[in-house]
């Protein structure tokens, strides 16, 4: 992977002739879809190769340079996001509405389902359309999307050495990510016993 990667990462950064789709699903693939967690931290070490801030992490920086397309729309209040796999690429529509912390999250949740779930969208009839929604409903996809996004924008090495300096909403202005994110991510890592 990493001789691949590093190919890859001096093609995309010469502008070398691809589709944006083939961009996307090319970096993406060298991914192996598994534990959220690791998947995340295989995004983190391909941001790094690319010079991309990893604290707070540029989740927007890293979309592009993956090219997927991020698109702001009014979506319903109960709908914070979804992806979409049109002709020339990956759609990632967040709430144009919602915070910047929560739009940062949204978009690390989607690209958790690329990652993690592609396939799954791609050859599922359930999903004719190529489209997930992120809606209030907690399954198994949605809740391994979530864990991707958490440890892509809060890694638990940093995450652990923040959250004992304290208080929350310090470590959530380090890592550009709401309080309840934290709570929730220091509940999952048992650093709390309840958010």
């Amino acid at each position: 992977m990493r001789g691949k990667s590093s190919d890859f990462f001096a093609a995309l950064l010469s502008g070398a002739n691809a589709t944006q789709p083939d961009l996307a699903l090319r970096l993406i693939d060298q991914i192996i879809p598994r534990d959220p967690t690791i998947a995340a931290q295989e995004v983190r070490d391909q941001a790094k190769k690319i010079g991309l801030k990893l604290i707070p992490f540029d989740i927007v920086k890293y979309a592009a340079a993956v090219g997927l397309y991020i698109s702001y729309e009014a979506l319903e209040d109960d709908i914070s996001g979804y992806i979409e796999q049109r002709a020339d690429g990956w759609v990632l529509a967040v709430c144009q509405f919602d915070t910047d912390t929560r739009k940062r999250f949204t978009i690390a949740h989607e690209l958790g389902h690329i990652i993690l779930h592609r396939k799954f969208l791609e050859h599922n009839d359930r999903y004719k359309e190529k489209i997930l929604y992120r809606t209030t409903l907690i399954d198994r996809i949605e809740s391994e999307a979530n864990d991707f996004a958490a440890a892509l924008l809060m890694p638990e090495d940093e995450f652990k050495v923040e959250y004992k300096k304290g208080p929350i909403e310090s470590v959530a202005t380090y890592f550009n990510v709401s309080t309840q994110a934290v709570r929730l991510r220091a509940y999952k890592l048992r650093l709390a016993s309840s958010f």
